[in-house]
């Protein structure tokens, strides 16, 4: 606006100016400022050799590295096969509970907690007939578990201790570990 105030720039070149920035604005909405995979320059220097709109690398620059060692494979199959069984176990507890569920709203009187005792039976063998129980009264909320208390140095040291035996010494006899263990806290 100044430059058009000043003369220094016309009126028909600056409505075309302000035509070309309208059009710029509303297109930013549009726009996705991420940049893509192949476009992003590793290299500064190598970005003067490429041509606008060129990808500057291709995937066949970069060799991966494969993980051959079959330690770190067995490992890996390890933690796999421990992921599954954890899924299972979670998908496993999730149908027995939808099952417990729908069972005793079907039959409610078998629930757990409830008390109440079908209606009197008929007499046995000439024994008179058992009056019915009161029922129970309705149960109340349950209060909330505690939180396990803190465990003391002594228990946190000794888990510690079987965690770390466990990892990093499986198969190691028991006598050994414990010397060893020993002759580190002597010194």
């Amino acid at each position: 606006m100044r430059l058009v105030l000043h003369h220094d720039v016309d009126y028909k070149t600056a409505g075309l100016l302000l035509y070309a920035l309208q059009t710029a604005s509303s297109n930013l909405r549009q726009t996705k400022f991420e940049a893509l995979h192949h476009d992003v320059i590793l290299d500064p220097r190598d970005a003067a050799d490429t041509c606008l709109g060129e990808q500057i690398w291709d995937d066949e620059d970069f060799e991966e590295d494969e993980d051959d060692d079959p330690e770190s494979i067995r490992m890996e199959e390890e933690a796999e096969r421990a992921a599954q069984a954890v899924r299972a176990k979670y998908q496993q507890r999730k149908a027995d509970t939808e099952r417990r569920k729908n069972f005793y709203a079907k039959y409610p009187h078998f629930k757990p907690g409830n008390e109440q005792l079908p209606a009197a039976q008929p007499a046995q063998k000439g024994l008179p007939a058992k009056p019915a129980c009161t029922p129970a009264p309705p149960a109340q909320a349950l209060p909330l578990p505690k939180k396990p208390p803190l465990p003391t140095p002594e228990e946190f040291n000794r888990d510690i201790h079987d965690l770390t035996r466990k990892h990093f010494c499986p198969d190691m006899p028991d006598d050994v570990y414990n010397k060893a263990i020993a002759k580190k806290e002597t010194s």
